[in-house]
């Protein structure tokens, strides 16, 4: 028999209560009057790795294999930003971190000294350039690492060394050495350290690695045993916790919960910019939708609500740019030259608008960019009107998180249509919920039996949904909405048929895609006639670099589930600030949770629920429920979000805001737009009779990286299109060339292709 995962099941084990009156390792000062100098950490690094780009030039390979030494990001714990080098491993480079006000304070017992938490950090992670699935050249992680400042300061021989490992593949990929470490002033004098320990603090962390421990043995037991929640085409399709560098009491292990509340890399009119001209692309640029959209989301409650389809589509198209799909994993060297090996990596860490990876990555960028956005302050929203229309369309009604599915393969952009009984890939994308779907799915699961056992007693079922609706819709959400649907959301009973115009929608972020889950009638054969015409269109520009805008929700092969792509959701999991998880009332009724298997309604006779998985038909008519892989109380959720807190202070911080073009790629980045340029003026005039229209998003990292790939299209286009329109949209503060422009280009092709 299956045990129920429940860390309110612990209780007896949660002895060890986070401490009130103790910070996290940022904000640990001294006692003391004096104060603290501006200090920076300042060492010379060399870095060892294979010479890669010589050995694929000299022996060849797979595209996938292809990559070269790229640069390296530095930061101390707690630091806002990465510090950006090119190391060598021929000749030293001097590296210099300012350290973050709070981290030093002066010593009380000896001059020239400064006491450190002994915790702290020096984190690193090395870069390589290689080829996304469609060549482009795309930035990728390789390797992270992370030491001690105490070991680092300490070495005997005067130098330490770094070694990076890819998540849990354990050879080396580089190691940087550093030597001369010195901690300076702004006057250059140097300062010695006092490494103080912090034994309450410890002691907490230590009972919180040991909590989830718990947590990650039963969701796995959950997940895999014969009579848990298996999913039928892939059994060990789970996320039951995260690999990260330092991670939970310095384990290396994360909750999943924490990784989805990654930094977002860019600044807020950054985001309001690709909010902007995303969501006018998908309305086509008419000045009357546009307006509509805007005059609806103007505030919150259900009418900003049901313009999730927009947001949706919009969430796709920034991950297309930002994002090119490149298998996790990175370039082994071997007697044969090299290749490359895959191995599944959840980054916390934020981005480059040049990067490449996997579906986890396009997934975590989008629902990390949609919570930033339902959470914008009152000052950021009423700066920035599409942050602000956003927020009102998520906030209180759609709950966004990334969903672990079995998919027909690895990435969208070639999506075919598959049988169920084939074999299933595993997949990462971000889903929208409603909060209210949700919250009855979850009620439906929590009166099933798993493997024998309930998954929550009768008798706790009603204060349950009550706390989960209460987190949800607390009296400051219900203060913002009208009259009518406050009254209706008083109360379970009536919130449970609330709102039930709001369906589900997935956003894939390894291809720009419609994120309609399922469709009926009329649409759906009118979508299933565009999707044929789209293939056709886009056979006849192939091959090409471009990121076709497709349909993905018809022409599966299976009549109970017409999408293309997706075959079942297993999992869902929202990020650690999701009021399932923060609010005090779930807390107070042990239900606190962050990762949900999502299956079939369970069976009207035995009650029971015996697979995970639920097709995205079953999503959008509510046919599914939720059942939480872990639930906590108000002391165990404190315990970890106190451990959660330290560990993010361990996390590689996203670089300043607005990415710097060398002056190759200005130059790269021009020769791309005047090809556009041309293309645009190919197209002057042209007539549109008998054609079918596509569209097209160009990543960012191909305008910067690839101008050649990026020509060949637009002939490829000029070619076999009859008419278009190139739209080449500023998005403000993505990037800036070498000498400090705006770089920053959101480039969307409309094309008529006679089929």
């Amino acid at each position: 028999m299956v045990k129920r995962p429940v860390i309110g099941r612990m209780e007896e084990a949660a002895a060890t209560p986070a401490p009130t009156g103790l910070a996290p390792l940022s904000t640990v000062v001294a006692t003391g009057t004096a104060v603290a100098p501006k200090l920076v950490l300042q060492f010379d690094a060399t870095q060892a790795e294979p010479p890669l780009e010589n050995l694929f030039l000299s022996k060849g390979g797979t595209l996938a294999g292809a990559a070269s030494r790229g640069e390296t990001e530095f930061a101390v714990s707690g630091a806002a930003a990465a510090h950006v080098a090119q190391l060598s491993d021929g000749f030293s480079t001097t590296v210099r971190l300012a350290l973050p006000e709070g981290m030093a304070t002066p010593s009380v017992d000896a001059a020239m000294t400064v006491d450190v938490d002994n915790r702290a950090k020096l984190m690193v992670t090395s870069l390589r350039d290689g080829a996304a699935i469609n060549g482009t050249i795309v930035q990728s992680m390789s390797g992270q690492g992370a030491i001690y400042l105490a070991n680092l300061m300490r070495a005997a021989t005067g130098n330490a060394t770094i070694p990076l490992t890819y998540a849990n593949w354990a050879a080396h990929t580089a190691v940087v050495a550093a030597s001369n470490v010195r901690l300076v002033d702004e006057d250059g004098r140097q300062f010695k350290v006092h490494f103080v320990e912090h034994p309450e603090r410890d002691t907490v962390l230590a009972h919180a690695e040991g909590l989830v421990g718990k947590w990650a043995e039963g969701a796995w037991a959950m997940r895999t045993a014969e009579d848990g929640l298996r999913y039928k085409y892939s059994p060990t399709l789970t996320k039951c916790i995260a690999k990260q560098p330092v991670g939970i009491n310095d384990t290396g292990f994360d909750l999943v919960h924490n990784v989805l509340e990654m930094n977002t890399p860019y600044s807020w009119a950054t985001v309001d910019s690709l909010m902007a001209n995303a969501i006018q692309v998908d309305l086509e640029f008419i000045a009357e939708d546009i307006a509509t959209f805007l005059g609806e989301t103007k505030v919150p409650g259900l009418k900003a609500a049901a313009h999730g389809r927009v947001l949706g589509s919009a969430l796709s198209m920034i991950a297309a740019l930002t994002i090119s799909y490149r298998a996790d994993g990175r370039t082994r060297v071997t007697p044969e030259g090299t290749d490359a090996v895959a191995a599944e990596s959840w980054l916390q860490r934020a981005p480059t608008p040049i990067e490449g990876n996997d579906c986890d990555g396009g997934a975590i960028l989008t629902q990390s960019i949609a919570n930033a956005i339902a959470r914008a302050p009152p000052d950021v929203l009423q700066k920035h009107e599409y942050v602000n229309a956003v927020r009102n369309v998520l906030h209180p009604y759609y709950t966004v998180g990334v969903t672990v599915l079995g998919a027909s393969g690895a990435s969208a952009e070639t999506a075919e249509a598959s049988g169920r009984e084939q074999s299933v890939a595993g997949h990462a994308a971000t889903l929208m919920i409603p909060t209210l779907t949700l919250l009855g799915a979850i009620e439906k699961g929590a009166a099933a039996h798993v493997g024998g056992s309930p998954v929550l007693d009768a008798a706790r079922r009603d204060e349950a949904a009550t706390a989960r609706l209460r987190s949800c819709f607390g009296t400051g959400v219900l203060a913002t909405l009208p009259e009518e649907e406050r009254m209706a959301l008083a109360t379970w009973e009536s919130a449970r048929v609330h709102a039930e115009d709001l369906v589900s929608f997935g956003v894939e972020g390894t291809t720009p895609a419609s994120p309609i889950l399922y469709a009926t009638g009329q649409t759906a054969l009118d979508s299933e006639a565009n999707a044929r015409k789209d293939v056709r269109a886009f056979t006849k520009a192939a091959p090409n670099i471009g990121r076709s805008i497709k349909i993905l929700h018809v022409g599966g092969s299976d009549a109970s589930n017409p999408h293309k792509f997706y075959h079942d959701f297993v999992e869902f999991d929202v990020a650690r600030g999701h009021p399932l998880w923060s609010g005090a009332e779930v807390r107070a009724a042990g239900v606190a949770g962050t990762q949900f298997v999502l299956s079939r309604p369970p069976n009207r006779v035995s009650g029971a629920i015996s697979a995970a998985g639920a097709t995205p038909r079953d999503l959008v008519t509510r046919e599914f429920a939720a059942v939480p892989l872990v639930i906590a109380n108000e002391e165990t959720a404190g315990v970890l979000d106190y451990a959660s807190d330290e560990a993010a202070l361990h996390v590689m911080p996203p670089r300043e805001p607005g990415f710097r073009l060398s002056q190759f790629q200005s130059g790269q980045l021009q020769k791309s737009l005047a090809s556009l340029a041309a293309l645009d003026d190919a197209f002057n005039g042209g007539d549109d009779a008998g054609g079918h229209t596509v569209a097209y998003v160009l990543a960012y990292n191909s305008l910067v990286n690839n101008p050649l790939a990026v020509q060949h299209f637009c002939d490829q286009l000029k070619r076999v299109a009859v008419s278009g329109t190139v739209d080449a949209l500023d998005v403000e503060g993505l990037a800036t060339t070498h000498d400090g422009a705006e770089a920053g280009k959101f480039v969307v092709i409309n094309v008529c292709i006679p089929v």
